[in-house]
């Protein structure tokens, strides 16, 4: 059995995969699978998986099934079912590693044995090459929680590498009801539990900008549209972390909850505005009753 599973969901991506799944054929660490989940392919992207798995063993390549929902949170989990590693990566099907990342991670763990998993940073580039890397902290001294919950610290998709037994403590992994921010709700859970994790402060894989991207159809998506994906993100959160959360959730987001609210009403959208009212009352009256202060 593979030491890693690498799991990738795959929505035609034709063009992009050799060039991915090439970065990870060539990690210097070798003891691994890569689980690659198809969501109904369109392209040639299924054909083309089979082709290159025939060539590697270690490319594993599946169909997600009828009865998940479409899109790569659902591939995520079905793939986390099928895995076989004692540690986890996630990855997508767009994006590259460097040679030396899954090596340089699995170092890590296997010399810090108590840590639930270990987080890099992560780059970007496009057709033109290599962009600057974004700044952004992966860990901080003190109130490590709370400025990820500010979003003050904060890691992408590919960023941790996790032991499969601490991810199995979370009965529900990615919530396939989100539209988006799926991985920085399940992220945010996992941080509630104070985890002692471990920091490589370097660039070990690269994200690609290009117009199909998630992060391009993000940033061109309304101001109303962006405000309800904010409100959907904390109420998700709040409903799968639980009551024993509340306190910490309202202290940390009463503010952008208001915000919410307060944009809600600019934009006519009197129904939001008062479910996103709703939301900000609940978790007041639950950090009350039940006497949390958190931060």
């Amino acid at each position: 059995m593979p030491k890693i599973s690498i799991i990738v969901p795959v929505y035609n991506r034709e063009k992009l995969l050799p060039e991915t799944l090439e970065s990870i054929s060539n990690q210097t660490y070798t003891d691994w699978e890569c689980v690659l989940v198809d969501d109904g392919s369109t392209d040639n992207s299924l054909q083309l998986l089979h082709n290159l798995a025939s060539k590697d063993f270690r490319l594993k390549v599946y169909s997600r099934p009828e009865e998940y929902k479409k899109g790569a949170p659902s591939c995520r989990n079905y793939g986390y079912e099928l895995a076989t590693g004692e540690y986890i990566q996630f990855f997508d099907s767009d994006d590259l590693m460097l040679q030396d990342m899954l090596e340089r991670k699995i170092t890590v763990l296997e010399q810090n044995k108590n840590s639930p998993f270990v987080v890099a940073k992560m780059g970007e580039f496009n057709s033109q090459g290599t962009l600057p890397t974004p700044k952004y902290n992966l860990k901080t001294p003190t109130n490590n929680l709370w400025n990820f919950m500010r979003y003050r610290v904060f890691f992408l998709t590919p960023g941790p590498l996790f032991r499969k037994d601490f991810l199995d403590t979370f009965a529900l992994k990615f919530d396939t009801s989100l539209e988006r921010r799926q991985e920085r709700e399940f992220f945010t859970r996992i941080m509630l539990t104070s985890p002692n994790y471990l920091v490589i402060d370097e660039v070990l894989c690269l994200r690609r900008i290009h117009d199909s991207s998630i992060k391009k159809f993000h940033e061109e998506l309304s101001k109303l549209q962006k405000s309800k994906s904010s409100y959907n993100f904390y109420l998700k959160l709040s409903k799968n972390a639980g009551s024993k959360y509340a306190g910490l959730l309202f202290n940390a987001y009463n503010e952008l909850i208001f915000h919410l609210i307060v944009t809600f009403v600019k934009e006519k959208s009197i129904k939001f505005a008062f479910k996103a009212t709703i939301l900000f009352c609940s978790l007041y009256l639950k950090k009350t009753l039940l006497k949390q202060v958190n931060y």
